[in-house]
């Protein structure tokens, strides 16, 4: 029975995903961008012999020690018997430097390859693999040099052409870095990114016209035609071309989505900008009644309130090819391309060191890795003042929960909920961290704190009714535990996760047992991979009766999710009815395996002594 849906709900509807200016691509299309992408990226996985020989080098220890997070000694050595240490030889220094990047630590990776750059220097592969780690890590002037060395033996290697484009930008230089952009060959995801980089830098150059005809090629897939015309509209709002600007800028508000944050933060601004308040104000008022986060609009709304100007979202060459690689790193992490995603973030902030939504996409891709100090400390980096930086301190508190620093998590919170004593994000995300460490009174208080605070209900509040409703029925107070789910049911008409874990309730009591079985089963058909619901399926069915069909559900349930204690439990009594009994005794031993909370532990040893009384598995209702 899946519970913890709603941790950090508030955030959920944050993500990079939230920030994407167009709609998501056909599977098609997307399949071919990302393979496109794929194509820059010439590191390949460790073979198996190279593991095997890499698991002796760590038996030496030879691996760089960590400081922290993945941070690297400042040389690659390895120790001797007798306790010295000598620098590692090449192949030692590429093996380890290949399983550092498998394991997902990137300076450590780029440091031992660099160490086998040293007796390898035109090695074409360890200068790409090494380039590549560079830009992750965002050690610009290493990946500068390193892309110097990479176009020296491939003249044609995109991002290091991009790379060195982007430091003749930031120098000035916009035709040189034209030079370079034209010479990247159009061919796979280039056909996006080229035009993109391009049109910038001939707009920077005055070349308006061709900077537009630039973007033509966007126009061939109708998934980056959005791209196109925002990019086309910033460009001209930037060149002081108002009348265009708003033309473009219309053609993305008639068809993209209304509750990216970003097309409302630039839309809104602009009209700010040209005099256009009562515009501003509709787009601004629109987005509060799609989302949840209105603190990230307030700014914005104090503004209009007292008259004053903003300055730009996106006011020079530099800020639109960052906003151009901004675009282009959410739409990679949107389809789960997590390195590209990295990359292409890092080189957005090489142009825009301070860009608060590309920190917290680049933050968010951190914490998908397991890199969560590194996350914590981007969020702490942006800028007091931006709309982004509550955001940022609310995902700080939930980090702390994931390093199991919970009182300082509930701390900030608590700080944050008195900072807005308007708001409800914090009160929630702190019943949700709460309950989730299953100190169930807590999670109430907070929960109550939050709905004393709402004026006026909305489908969004359905979480929390969830999440209260969950809190209440593990203090066994379920009259009012059912009344929170019927409700948050009642704003989320349905909702799996709500159909399910009252459907599993029910189910437990023995009450209104048809109803349940109805309501699993249609979340069921909608979340048909999630174990939880499998299983609550799966044991409707079985107080029912209907054992084999049981089976076969709660077989799925623990493939789904072999290592919970509940499910395998579930499936040891459905295998007993149908006379399996060494498999359902197996079933049983397993789930004593998954620390089972103790009275379940307890029935289960009663189980494994004794088998199920004659009495089990009929319906009670």
């Amino acid at each position: 029975m899946a519970e913890n849906v709603g941790l950090g709900y508030y955030w959920s509807s944050l993500s990079p995903c939230s920030f994407l200016i167009f709609p998501r691509l056909k599977q098609e299309a997307r399949l071919r961008v990302v393979s496109s992408a794929l194509s820059l990226f010439l590191c390949k996985k460790p073979c198996l012999v190279a593991c095997a020989i890499l698991a002796g080098l760590m038996v030496a220890g030879c691996v760089a020690e960590k400081d922290g997070e993945g941070a690297p000694q400042s040389t690659a050595k390895a120790r001797t018997a007798g306790g010295e240490t000598q620098p590692l030889s090449s192949p030692g220094n590429y093996l380890a430097g290949l399983h550092a990047e498998w394991h997902g630590k990137a300076g450590p990776a780029g440091d031992f390859l660099l160490h086998a750059l040293v007796a390898d220097p035109e090695n074409l592969d360890l200068l790409n693999r090494a380039f590549l780690l560079m830009v992750e890590e965002g050690r610009f002037d290493e990946a500068t040099s390193l892309a110097k060395r990479v176009l020296d033996i491939n003249p044609e290697a995109t991002l290091p052409i991009l790379t060195l484009a982007m430091v003749d930008v930031i120098e000035g230089d916009l035709h040189l870095a034209e030079v370079k952009l034209h010479s990247i060959p159009e061919e796979g995801f280039n056909k996006f990114l080229k035009p993109l980089m391009l049109s910038w830098v001939l707009s920077g150059q005055g070349l308006e016209l061709e900077a537009e005809m630039a973007l033509t090629p966007l126009s061939e897939n109708s998934g980056f035609a959005v791209l196109r015309d925002l990019h086309l509209g910033l460009i001209r709002d930037v060149s002081g071309d108002e009348e265009k600007a708003m033309e473009s800028y219309k053609n993305v508000l008639s068809s993209a989505s209304p509750s990216s944050f970003r097309l409302v933060e630039i839309f809104g601004n602009f009209f700010e900008r040209s005099g256009h308040s009562e515009k501003a104000s509709e787009i601004y008022q629109n987005y509060l009644e799609t989302v949840s986060n209105t603190y990230m609009i307030e700014p914005a709304l104090a503004r209009l309130e007292n008259n004053e100007m903003p300055e730009a979202v996106v006011a020079s060459v530099r800020d639109g090819m960052a906003e151009a690689l901004f675009n282009i790193s959410s739409a990679m992490r949107q389809e789960g391309a997590e390195t590209m995603a990295l990359i292409y973030s890092r080189l957005a902030g090489f142009l825009r060191p301070d860009f608060p939504i590309n920190q917290i996409l680049l933050a968010e891709i951190y914490g998908f890795q397991g890199r969560k100090e590194s996350a914590k400390s981007l969020y702490e980096t942006i800028r007091q003042g931006t709309p982004h930086r509550w955001m940022a301190d609310l995902r700080v508190a939930l980090i702390l929960d994931e390093l199991d620093r919970t009182e300082e998590a509930v701390s900030a919170l608590r700080s944050l909920a008195n900072d807005r004593p308007d708001s409800v994000e914090s009160l929630v995300s702190m019943g949700d961290i709460l309950r989730a460490r299953e100190r169930f009174k807590e999670a109430i208080a907070a929960y109550d704190e939050a709905v004393a605070r709402i004026d006026e209900m909305e489908q969004r509040h359905w979480v929390l009714f969830y999440g209260r409703g969950i809190a209440l029925e593990r203090t066994k107070l379920w009259q009012r535990a059912e009344e929170d789910l019927l409700l948050a049911l009642e704003l989320q008409p349905g909702q799996p996760y709500v159909l399910n874990y009252l459907g599993y309730s029910w189910v437990e009591q023995g009450v209104n047992m048809e109803r349940a079985r109805e309501m699993i089963e249609e979340a069921v058909k909608l979340k048909p991979r999630d174990g939880y619901i499998v299983d609550s399926l799966g044991w409707v069915l079985f107080r029912f009766g209907e054992f084999e069909r049981a089976v076969r559900e709660l077989e799925l349930a623990v493939e789904l999710r072999p290592h919970d204690s509940t499910i395998n439990d579930h499936l040891g009594d459905a295998y007993w009815r149908t006379g399996r009994r060494n498999e359902a005794r197996f079933q049983w031993r397993r789930a004593l395996n998954f620390d089972p909370p103790p009275e379940l532990a307890a029935a289960i040893e009663i189980k494994l002594i004794n088998g199920l009384g004659d009495t089990g598995g009929k319906p009670d209702s």
